[in-house]
């Protein structure tokens, strides 16, 4: 094993072929590895332990998902599943009468704040709104696509915003006071799904997960339309370790199996 002062003495020696710098102390160069080296060994460790068992992405034999255009177009995606569990009757309304979907205040709110976060542009919105926007933490790459494979199906996403190097993720959400919680609540598993299919498209598996959640105020009931409130962006860290992942992998499938067997009975 190689000592602590070895590694000093080996990163000092490639650094005096570059540069000769006085301020380069051991203690700087020690703080420097070890700033690096652990986020090195945490990703290692997990690319390993996801897949220590074989059977995390293996085939289960008993679900024989059948071929079915309006499932395969869309969704067994993210927001398929998550409106299945939701209301099985706007699931068949959806995705089996094809009745087209049509946005509202809330969704056309959320699209506005996104957009704004992504472009980084506000001008939409008034001083304290811009105030709080700016706020919200912005990584390097936008509405990033994802596909999880399956054998019969697969699950598609879009990440809101990840890092280059796809170490860290973002899902931008809003909401009415005290919702943010819901994203702390086990069946929230969109960012664990992001995770999985990176790891599955790339071998990288994210270290950092969260929600940035942007507080909506206004009450459409009242007649007051939506606004940003004049509340702190909240985070929520979301767990994307090995168990989790691998809870998430298998609810996944089950969800599947069962908005298969749904189809069969309705379509």
């Amino acid at each position: 094993m190689t000592k602590v002062s070895e590694t000093i003495s080996r990163v000092r020696n490639v650094l005096k072929a570059v540069k000769e710098d006085p301020f380069m102390t051991d203690r700087f160069i020690y703080s420097i590895i070890m700033k690096h080296s652990k986020t090195l060994i945490k990703r290692e460790s997990d690319r390993t332990n996801l897949f220590k068992y074989v059977s995390l992405f293996t085939e289960i034999p008993c679900v024989d998902l059948i071929e079915v255009d309006k499932v395969d177009a869309c969704c067994i995606g993210i927001k398929t599943g998550c409106t299945f569990k939701r209301s099985k009757e706007d699931y068949y309304n959806q995705y089996i009468l094809n009745v087209e979907f049509k946005g509202n205040e809330y969704t056309d709110f959320g699209t506005k704040i996104g957009n704004s976060i992504e472009n980084n542009n506000f001008s939409y919105f008034n001083e304290s709104e811009i105030n709080i926007l700016k706020q919200v933490r912005r990584l390097d790459l936008f509405e990033y696509k994802t596909i999880l494979n399956y054998k019969d199906f697969y699950v598609i996403g879009f990440i809101d915003s990840c890092s280059s190097d796809l170490l860290e993720i973002i899902d931008y959400k809003t909401g009415g006071k005290g919702k943010h919680l819901n994203y702390s609540k086990e069946d929230y598993n969109q960012l664990q799904i992001y995770a999985l299919s990176l790891r599955q498209k790339t071998g990288v598996t994210p270290l950092k997960a969260s929600v940035n959640f942007i507080t909506r105020g206004g009450n459409l009931y009242k007649g007051i339309d939506f606004y940003v409130d004049n509340v702190k962006p909240k985070i929520i860290d979301i767990d994307i370790g090995y168990e989790k992942l691998k809870k998430t992998y298998w609810n996944v499938l089950n969800t599947a199996k069962q908005i298969n067997e749904f189809y069969k009975l309705n379509k």
